[in-house]
């Protein structure tokens, strides 16, 4: 029982209701609501006794919709979390038209594709653009966005200013793996024209950019695409921070603007939403 001194165990059953209660109306059938709530255990005090071994069930959400792969083990129950309860996308969605017929989603540093798949619920018909290079999650990435309506296609590079091959490092988990230069690595880092080229792509409406680190390099000489985007959701992360973005996007003749911005709470990174005036 929680004291007047000792919040703390009250606050966790809250936090742990709330987030239970967000899966159950994210869960599109009761079967769905429990493989989502034993993903969740394998990562809690009992999850040797609920969840003993790997899995990947494929369960309905309402708000990304159908046969949707998440991964017990992982953070992939922290981005559902995220998507279903912080809404950290939601300006993002917002910037998007009701309808997506002809409307393109490009998301770097895809994960496994649940903001994906949570964006284009949002502009239904949208098209997916999704670069992943980290091969356990390529492997989730390109069943979710196959499953997805319409289909996008997947692409498992990195980005960068330069083409190049490097390997990956992990800098937390499943969503925080970062490129390091390594002439020896396994992993092809394309420009982003070479990105637009390969998906047929001549504007983006929506770019969501998650990529570790690496978003430095990648907006420093963006003057030959960034007028091709019309909105764009970018993590900033550790010394690269909001107004260094902003300085590039000037300098590279962008006239996106910032429409909502929040640190994350727990990670040393911001997250920014722009769009044209």
């Amino acid at each position: 029982m929680s004291t007047a001194t000792d919040p703390r165990p009250a606050g966790k059953v809250r936090d742990w209701a709330d987030e239970t209660i967000g899966f159950a109306r994210a869960a599109g059938s009761p079967r769905s609501f429990a493989r989502v709530m034993q993903v969740r255990l394998s990562q809690s005090s009992i999850g040797r006794w609920v969840c003993p071994e790997p899995i990947v069930p494929e369960v309905d959400l309402r708000e990304l919709g159908p046969s949707v792969r998440i991964r017990s083990h992982t953070t992939d129950i922290s981005v559902l979390g995220e998507l279903t309860s912080g809404k950290s996308y939601a300006a993002a969605a917002a910037c998007l038209p009701p309808t997506g017929d002809g409307v393109t989603i490009v998301d770097l540093g895809a994960n496994t594709g649940l903001a994906a798949r949570w964006l284009q619920q949002r502009c239904p018909g949208a098209t997916l653009v999704c670069v992943e290079p980290e091969p356990g999650n390529v492997e989730v990435l390109r069943h979710n966005i196959a499953t997805a309506r319409p289909a996008g296609v997947v692409f498992p590079v990195c980005v960068g200013a330069d083409e190049r091959t490097v390997s990956l490092e992990d800098h937390g988990g499943e969503f925080a793996f970062a490129m390091a230069d390594d002439p020896g690595g396994d992993i092809e880092v394309w420009t982003m024209e070479h990105v637009l080229k390969e998906a047929g792509v001549d504007k983006i409406d929506l770019l969501k950019c998650d990529i570790e680190g690496a978003e430095r390099e990648l907006f420093a000489d963006c003057s030959e695409w960034i007028g091709l985007v019309r909105s764009a959701v970018v993590e900033c992360h550790d010394d690269f921070g909001v107004d260094d973005l902003l300085r590039l996007l000037e300098k590279n003749g962008s006239d996106l603007r910032v429409v909502a911005h929040e640190e994350m709470e727990g990670f040393p990174c911001e997250l920014v939403t722009l769009d044209r005036p």
